[in-house]
């Protein structure tokens, strides 16, 4: 028999009380359990990517230490950060947040050396590498973009233009005086020396045997259908304290690869001639002056020639009266390079300022991006170029 009662009716109603409380309590459960979830994952991405700025903070500031700063690459280490760290941050540097820094330090990659900044912040850590080169060619110095329909383009401070420095142009200890030198011409052998000045005088001809390396503490001057010639069977550096002239008909003939790295000022005036097979190289610390019928590398390719003027702002470059210049000119900080009265340069020039004027010319010659440039070893400053395309994160 089925009663239908009071009683009834308030035990159907705490059945249904008890079932909504569960649910609800079902419901409670999960919302926390949710809003646990979310300040942890909210947690983790801000953790994350907190790790990620602080590991680019790392490799802003390891950029800055090698092309402002000059400081030297250090030579890579271990590929763990947490146990070779090149640098790292200090406390101070993320303040409020001392669970948050970077370490970087220097890897050897496929394509060079690798920055590697590892940041980190609570218990998450991210990684950027950024792989480094040194330029490898004059294509570092003279990019095909910059040559307008054989018109010099010149620096416009929207270019980023590689610097180059001189190397130590003093002899290391032990390196022995200037060689007897006889006969006609003169030979300096194979080897390492040093000079105080060396002169080629009047019709004497002075031949340098390579492979050689020579530092010179005053001058080198070359006159009057004098002749300095280098050849051999090995590359020629010659190290000049101060200024590398040519004049009266002289020549500098070159059948093998030639660096002279000179400290002040280059002068060549009066149908003197540069020329050779070998390939030249010159880093510059003073003023370029090309001048007077003075034929430079004439008849070659421009990728057998390259000029660099390190990059204090007050040098000039001239190339006037009939002078002819085949190859690279690299002069992006001088304050004035001026090519006028009939001169012309086959090639390429970079410079702050680059003014043509009286019959002057000047055209593009692709190949003197093949053109001997500064490389490792001093002649390139310390400098590290960041290959952007090589760029990735962890």
């Amino acid at each position: 028999m089925r009663h239908t009662g009071p009683e009834s009716a308030r035990g159907s109603a705490l059945v249904w009380v008890l079932v909504v409380a569960a649910v609800l309590s079902l419901l409670a459960a999960a919302v926390a359990r949710a809003n646990v979830f979310g300040l942890r994952s909210a947690t983790f991405w801000q953790e994350r990517l907190q790790a990620f700025y602080a590991a680019e903070s790392g490799l802003n500031v390891a950029l800055y230490r090698l092309w402002e700063l000059r400081e030297t690459l250090p030579a890579p280490g271990s590929t763990d950060c947490t146990k070779s760290p090149w640098f790292e941050s200090s406390p101070n540097d993320f303040p409020g947040k001392p669970d948050t820094g970077y370490r970087v330090c220097v890897e050897e990659g496929p394509g060079g050396r690798v920055l590697v900044a590892r940041g980190y912040s609570g218990r998450s850590t991210r990684t950027v590498r950024l792989t480094l080169r040194r330029p490898r060619s004059a294509a570092e110095y003279f990019p095909e973009d910059r040559q307008e329909n054989g018109v010099i383009d010149a620096g416009d401070g929207e270019w980023e233009w590689p610097e180059v420095a001189l190397p130590d142009l003093a002899p290391p200890s032990g390196t022995p005086e200037e060689p007897e030198l006889a006969g006609d011409p003169a030979t300096m052998p194979p080897g390492t020396y040093r000079y105080d000045k060396l002169e080629v005088e009047k019709n004497a001809t002075l031949r340098i045997q390579g492979p050689a390396t020579i530092y010179v503490k005053e001058d080198v001057r070359v006159k009057d259908n004098a002749v300095l010639e280098v050849t051999g069977s090995g590359a020629v550096s010659i190290y000049v304290k101060g200024d590398f002239d040519l004049a009266n008909r002289a020549r500098l003939v070159r059948t093998q690869e030639t660096a002279l790295y000179v400290g002040k000022g280059v002068k060549w005036e009066n149908n003197a001639r540069v020329e050779g097979s070998g390939r030249l190289l010159i880093v510059l610390g003073g003023d370029l002056e090309v001048e007077n019928g003075v034929a430079v590398n004439s008849g070659a390719s421009a990728d057998a020639m390259g000029i660099y003027l390190t990059t204090d702002a007050s040098h000039k470059v001239k190339l006037k009266n009939n002078a002819t210049f085949v190859g690279g000119l690299y002069a992006p900080t001088a304050a004035k390079v001026e090519i006028e009265n009939n001169a012309s340069l086959v090639g390429a020039t970079v410079g702050e300022t680059v003014t043509l004027d009286k019959n002057a010319t000047t055209a593009w010659d692709p190949r003197v991006q093949d053109a001997p440039a500064p490389e490792a070893g001093g002649t390139g400053g310390g400098t590290w170029v960041a290959d952007w395309g090589t760029w990735n994160e962890e």
